[in-house]
């Protein structure tokens, strides 16, 4: 069981959407016209006394067409900036998840995740949704809310054409 707060408790199965405040309240949605110099950012962060383990990370995207490698969903040719993975204690950079290259299109989110659908639905629309797994079964990710750690992905490109554009976590707290 994992320690909680200086306790041990049962662990609870934990889902939840990045959002603007890290808390849950905030807008979730993806769907801006974000650049470097105002990047949208949506992150996940535990409360003080809290600890979250995360497994997964999700990406879910709406667009006419999902499927072409070289778009970012249905953005055609890909971000020029692309969307970052990073790991945060306050405001300090300690962990990125896309050292190589940003997440730019569909074929570079297709390698870095674990599994990935494409779900057609009869509005004309597809619904992509991507897997990326941020710890293995033997490491998960700990984010602490006293050490003020936070899970967060920067969008520094326009994503408004997109039907829909979300992320969320899985794991336990």
């Amino acid at each position: 069981m994992p320690l909680v707060g200086g306790a041990h408790r049962d662990p609870i199965i934990f889902s939840r959407r990045l959002d603007e405040n890290g808390d849950g309240t905030g807008n979730s949605d993806a769907l801006g016209n974000y650049t470097l110099g105002s990047p949208g950012i949506f992150f996940v962060q535990p409360p003080p006394n809290e600890i979250y383990v995360l497994n997964k990370l999700i990406f879910n995207i709406g667009g006419s067409e999902v499927k072409k490698a070289n778009d970012y969903g249905d953005i055609g040719g890909g971000l020029p900036n692309g969307i970052l993975v990073e790991l945060y204690v306050g405001n300090t950079l300690v962990g990125n998840f896309t050292p190589d290259e940003p997440i730019s299109s569909n074929a570079i989110l297709f390698r870095v995740t674990s599994q990935y659908v494409v779900t057609p639905y009869t509005d004309g629309a597809d619904y992509l949704k991507a897997v990326y797994s941020i710890a293995d079964d033997t490491t998960p990710m700990l984010l602490q809310g006293d050490l003020n750690m936070s899970l967060r992905i920067t969008c520094q490109d326009n994503l408004s054409s997109l039907i829909s554009h979300t992320f969320s976590v899985l794991g336990y707290r």
